[in-house]
Order: structure tokens, then sequence, then C-alpha cells
């Protein structure tokens, strides 16, 4: 086979869009109570009947209260210097004290008398009942705020002349006390004796209530603007162990705040909920501990806090609670079913104090006990972060320790090679949906690695990420390693003696065997790079280029067939949150294929497939998996000048322009995919390049390329929703096959007004008119 007849040069979507199974979770077949507006989970038993709680709903309430107060709870006042006051208008003190009570229904319950307002005749107490438990619970009974008194100096008794609408029928909210909660009002006396005075409430002790600490009313104003918290909270609820709600920022306007909040997926694996609460769960308290709910909540946020599709590994899903804005709001608290709170005080320049405490403002939840499965994860990425950390500092002693010491001398090799690399950043990690399965093992085999870094002079947007297989062997109370291996895209230092060359515009790796032809590959480079900036493409300021000595190493390197490829561009596709991330863009071009004499190809045919692989990564950003390949390699042999009236008569000889249509290109993922001779691949690189030159000729570079870009801006959340839950490579595969088809068919229609096999017939004709 002449390469002649092999890809001039090929786009690779290496690790296309990591997909894992998800696991799907119904928290445990849970039922939901509401309670004070609030979802809570209430787990059914193993022997509960018909999906109902053992214990009776009834029993998850507080009993019915009776008003039965105590007598002795009647004042008995000692003798008080009495209090004066000079009246003058409406005068407010600060009381701030709190009563509880041993009565079994309100021992969770607080009394609690905020402020006063006096007048010559009368005085206004603000009143509190606060839930002072982690818990929801609503209260069944008669007792209501008028049945307070108030009692003065002389031991007169006073009977409440006003009751606020909170507190008219009922001391608990209206649906209940959600956790910390409270229901707050004005209960109002005509009193004429002095002061001092006690308030009673039957069940509770009795309230001192003085006027010795008049309120200052200046306070501060808090600015409107936005105002970053960024605070995690943890779930108590299994289900949700690994589910954490994370707080952005809250957003201060004239009459609402709005919370930027996000559901993350801390754990290993895929996961989803089919049940569960919503972002309308979520509750405010303020300085008074009123409770707020949610007056409007973002689409996302509005059924579930889950994705459709669940969640990937480290993936956040976010959403908006906007709450109306209360008058005091100095310290407030964030609620959600299920989870620590956060604590926010203000001061005059901002958030001055975001604290996790639990519901009712207390500690918040103790840290869980991992489990073995968990340590021996920590463990093993304790290793990872001390092998990684040795690589940036270059120290040979720290990186050799994490290594079992039949692999020092190999691993010696390894890092003195990585010292050449312009490393800017470097790191490992268990690859985000690996488990050890047996963590009670001394050793563990296959374990996925991730490995990422930056390089200096490249984009920090450009990571490059690799995975390895590790094995593990017990060492004492750690591990170390005991093997490495790789499958596909291995790092470059990680298989040979590595040569590095920065030019202008490239960074460049090649083995010491090609040292001598580095000027000229650094030249070609740069040709290539000029070329097409002179031809209007967009070009990131530097690109890494691989040149390979030999076709074991190009295979090695790209797990590609080297006998079929002169050139190969790679681009990882990765859903990072709800953005398509396109990382790991270089090239490889297959040194050998240019120096033997059976290929016949010269330096000519080197500088054109650098050129044809620049393209593709000038325009990975623009590129996806379901972009058909027709269009991508077209764009490459177009821009690579490898176009033109010769190539056309080409296609006319021997009649094989009627061999290939643009219906079948659609279909398939790559150039030559069923051509296993080698005969057919050439004849479709020269159509597809024919096919882009035909496209600007007769609809213009700027329509042309909007149409390739178009592909991209599929939002991420459409191409999520075509992905299967479960399934290898091949089904990945199938789907984005399918996607292709569709799209390629709407967007030549929405572009070009015409049906796909109306295209493929205005080419060839356009074709055979030129000849």
């Amino acid at each position: 086979m002449s390469f002649g007849q092999t890809d001039k040069g090929h786009l690779n979507t290496l690790g296309v869009f990591r997909i894992t199974a998800l696991h799907r979770l119904m928290l445990g077949m849970l039922t939901v109570i509401v309670l004070g507006g609030c979802q809570f989970f209430a787990g059914v038993d193993e022997g509960s009947i018909d999906g109902q709680p053992e214990t009776p709903i009834a029993e998850q309430v507080q009993p019915t209260l009776t008003l039965a107060p105590d007598p002795d709870a009647v004042a008995t006042l000692s003798p008080t210097e009495a209090e004066t006051v000079d009246f003058q208008g409406i005068q407010r003190y600060r009381i701030d004290q709190q009563a509880s009570s041993d009565q079994e229904a309100l021992e969770r319950v607080a009394l609690i008398v905020y402020s006063a307002e006096r007048t010559e005749r009368n005085v206004a107490l603000r009143v509190a009942f606060e839930n002072t438990s982690n818990e929801a619970f609503t209260i069944i009974g008669t007792i209501r705020g008028g049945d307070a008194l108030l009692v003065d100096q002389q031991g007169n008794e006073y009977a409440p002349t006003a009751v606020s609408e909170e507190l008219r029928t009922r001391i608990d909210p209206s649906g209940g006390f959600g956790p910390g909660g409270a229901n707050v009002g004005e209960i109002t006396f005509d009193v004429v004796g002095d002061g001092p005075y006690k308030f009673l409430f039957p069940n509770y002790d009795p309230v001192p209530i003085r006027f010795d600490t008049p309120i200052d009313e200046a306070g501060f104003e808090i600015a409107t603007g936005n105002y970053p918290i960024e605070q995690g909270l943890r779930s108590s609820e299994e289900a949700l162990q690994n589910i954490e709600l994370r707080l952005r920022s809250v957003g201060v306007t004239d009459d609402q705040l709005i919370f930027d909040i996000a559901f993350v997926n801390t754990g290993r694996q895929g996961y989803n909920l089919l049940v569960g609460p919503s972002g309308t769960d979520a509750r405010l308290l303020d300085n008074e501990s009123i409770q707020y709910e949610p007056i409007e909540v973002s689409e996302s946020l509005a059924d579930s806090i889950a994705p459709e599709q669940g969640w990937q590994p480290g993936e956040e899903y976010n959403g908006t609670l906007t709450f109306e804005k209360p008058a005091q709001f100095a310290e407030m608290r964030f609620l959600f079913p299920n989870y620590d709170a956060l604590t926010v005080r203000f001061d005059e320049n901002g958030i001055a104090e975001a604290q996790v405490t639990s519901p009712s403002g207390g500690a918040p939840l103790p840290t869980p006990t991992p489990d073995a499965e968990e340590l021996t994860v920590a463990e093993i990425e304790n290793v990872l972060r001390e092998q990684a950390e040795a690589v940036q500092a270059n120290d040979m002693n720290a990186y050799l320790n994490t290594f079992a010491s039949e692999l020092h001398d190999e691993q010696q090799r390894v890092l003195d090679r990585m010292s050449q690399v312009p490393l800017a950043s470097y790191n490992l990690q268990l690859v985000p949906e690996e488990t050890v399965n047996d963590a009670t093992q001394t050793v563990l085999n296959q374990l996925s690695i991730e490995i990422s870094y930056t390089l200096d002079g490249i984009g920090d947007e450009n990571t490059f990420i690799h995975v390895l297989a590790y094995d593990f062997v017990r060492d004492g109370d750690g591990w170390r390693v005991s093997a490495v291996d790789f499958d596909d895209n291995p790092p470059f230092w990680l298989t040979g003696d590595v040569v590095v060359r920065e030019t202008t515009h490239f960074l460049i790796f090649a083995r010491p065997e090609s040292a001598a032809d580095l000027p000229t590959l650094d030249a070609e480079a740069e040709t290539a790079y000029t070329m097409l900036r002179d031809q209007g493409l967009a070009l990131e300021p530097r690109y890494i280029a691989y040149f390979t000595a030999s076709r074991d190493d190009f295979e090695t390197l790209t797990g590609q067939a080297a006998n079929r490829l002169l050139g190969l561009a790679l681009s990882r596709y990765e859903f990072v949150g709800n953005v398509v991330d396109v990382n790991s863009r270089a090239f490889y071009i297959n040194g050998e294929a240019f120096i033997d004499e059976q290929t016949g190809l010269n330096a000519e045919d080197r500088q054109t497939t650098i050129t044809h692989e620049l393209v593709h990564l000038a325009l990975a950003q623009d590129t996806r998996p379901f972009t058909p390949i027709w269009l991508v390699e077209g764009a490459a042999v177009y821009y690579s000048e490898d176009t033109g009236l010769d190539k056309q008569a080409e296609l006319l000889t021997d009649r094989r322009l009627d061999t290939v249509s643009l219906m079948d290109l659609t279909t398939v993922s790559s150039l030559g995919e069923h051509d296993f001779i080698g005969e057919q691949t050439n004849t479709e690189y020269i159509f597809s390049g024919e096919t882009f030159a035909f496209l600007l000729e007769t609809y213009g570079e700027s329509t042309t390329l909007d149409f390739y870009r178009s592909f991209a801006l599929v939002p991420s959340s459409a191409i999520r929703d075509e992905m299967p839950r479960f399934g290898n490579a091949l089904v990945i595969d199938t789907v984005f096959a399918d996607l292709r088809q569709q799209l390629t068919d709407d967007r030549v229609q929405e572009f070009f007004n015409v049906r796909l096999e109306q295209l493929d017939t205005d080419v060839k004709t356009w074709i055979r008119e030129n000849n």
C-alpha cells in the first residue's frame, strides 16, 4: 500500500465526552411529609405497612395543648424600685429575654420577647415563638397570643387589647415550624401601673420586661450588589451524602435577596435522584427567625435539585433562589431540608461572616467517619499528590519514594526526561469514576490514574490529560506504585527520551534521533502557521507539535495505525459542568513516513501534512465529535492548499467521483472508515476538500465557517439529553452518529437552503463543469 492512498491527516477526538454509568437511587423509597412548607424525608422501615412509617404520623407532631397555666407562674413580685419614664411619643426598648416551657409539647419552642414600644398608655411587645430544634413540626392546640398577660409593679394584670395577625389564632407559623424557624408578632397591652413588668404566657416561665435599653434607630444600611459567599453544606440524608450544596453568592436588590447556589456531586460515580427535594423547599430566616419561602426559583431547580440525566462525578447543577428582602437581615440563616444551614452576618462593609451551623444556629453536623474504601481512596490520593509535588519540585528522592523499589531505575529515567519538559503545573488523581472494590487487599491492580498538566507558553485553557493504569502494593501504613501501564496516548516522556524545542509559535517535542532534522521541522511548522494566518484563520499564540522517529513510536503515542496516517491532530472533549471543554490539543507527525523511500514522499508532502494538522487545531474549539467528517477534513485539505483542478481530475479518473457521496460520508466518524485496503481513502479526502472549496466559492467564506461553527453551538444540555446513562464507547458512537445525521441535514438546509442530497449533486456538477 502506498502512502498516496493513506490519510493525509486526521482529527481524532480522543476520549470523547467522558460518560460514566449513573447510579440511580430513589432515596430508599422515601415518602414526603410537608411540614412548615418544606419537604422533609421520612424513611420507610422494612417493617412498615403500605408504605407508611411504623410510627404514626400523629406522634410526629406535638400533642394537643390545653390552656392550663400553672398558678405558680402568675406574678409573685418581690419589691422592686418602680421605673419612671418620661414619655415623649413612642419610645422603643430592647428586651431580648427568653423563657422556656417544661411541658412536653412546648419543650422545643422558646418564648422570646425581642423589644417593646412604650407610650403613655400602652405597651406593645414584639414576641416570638421559636423552634430551637433542627426538626420540623406543627402545634395542634388552642393556645394563642391572646392568652398572654402583663403584670405591673403593683401586681395588676393586663389582658391584651390587640394581637397581630401572626399570633391571633396560634403560636406556630402557618404550615408549622421549620427547623430554627419562628412565628413573630406584636401583643399590645393598655397599662396604667409602673414597671418593671412581667410577661406571662401559659406553660412558660415569666419573662421580665424592663425599659432600660433604648434601641438605637440609626443602624446601618446594606448596599445593593452581589456579595460572594463560597460555602459548602453537607447533608444528613444518606442518599444525599455525596451531594454538596454550595452557596456561591447572594445578590441584594432594593426588595429581594437572590442566592446563587449549586448542588455538586462530590462522589466518584455518576449519580441520579428519582425522588427528592427541589429549590422550592429552601427557607430563609431573618434576624428574628421569621421564615421566608422563595418567591422565585430558577427553572433548573424548580422540580428537582438534580440534573435531568443525573450528575457526572464533580458536576455542578446551578440555579438561583429569590426571596423577599426581609426588613431585618443583618443576620440571616439559609436553610435547606436535611442540610447544614449557613448563617450570614452583615456589617456596613458587606458580609462580615458566613458560618456553617445547624438549622437552629448551633453546631453543624459532625464530620462522618470514612469507611474502608474511603480511607483507601484517601491514602491512594495522598500518594498521587506526593508524586505530583515531587515532579513539580524535581525531587528525585521524594518521587522514587512513591514507587516500589523494582521501578526505581525506570522511574529515575522518566523523571530525568520530565525535567526537560517546561511544566507549568502537574497533577495526578484517580479518575472520577474509579472505585476501590476491596479495600482490605494489600495489592490494588489497574487503578485508572488521570495525569493533567499545563505547559509554559501554552494557554492555561489547553490542559493536557492522559490516563494511565497504576498497580499499588501496601507498604506499612501506606501504598507504593508497583506497576505503570498505559493504553492509547501516553505522555511523550513516558515512552522514550525527549528533545524539546521552542519556536515563536510552537513547542516541539521530538526524539534524539530526529535532533538533526529539528531546524527543518521548526521552519516547516512556522511556515504552516504563517500560511494559515495569512488566510485569515484565527490561531492561538502557540501550539504543541510532536515529531515521532518511528512508526512504532507514532502508534504507541496515538493509538492509531502508522501505516495509514501521515499525521494526526488530537483533541479531547469533556463535559465540565454544563460546558464542553476542548483540551489536550496537539498534533503528531509520523516522521518515518517521510524518510521511507517506499512511500515516495518528500519535504513538500510533510509541509502539507503539518499545515493540514494545524488547521485541525485552529478549528478544534469549533469542532465536535458529531461535526460531519467531510466538513472537518475538507477544511483541513482546503486551507493546506491541497485542492484544485488536478485534484478534481483525479476524482474524474476511473469514475471515482461516483464512488463517494456526502450522504455516505455523513454516516462515518473518519474518512476511510470502511476502506480496508486503502483504495478509497484518498478519494474521500479529495472529495471533502473540493466540497469545502465549492462551499466557499458558492456561499462565501463567512457563511461556510458559520456553518462549520454551528455544530459547536449546539447547547451542551441537548447533547447530554442524547447521551445514554449506561453504555460503552460503541453505544456513545452510535448516539453521535444519529446526532451527526440529524444536525447535518438541518444545518445544510439552514445555511445553504438545499437538502444534503442536492448539495452532493451541486458539488459533483461543479467539479465536472470545471473539467
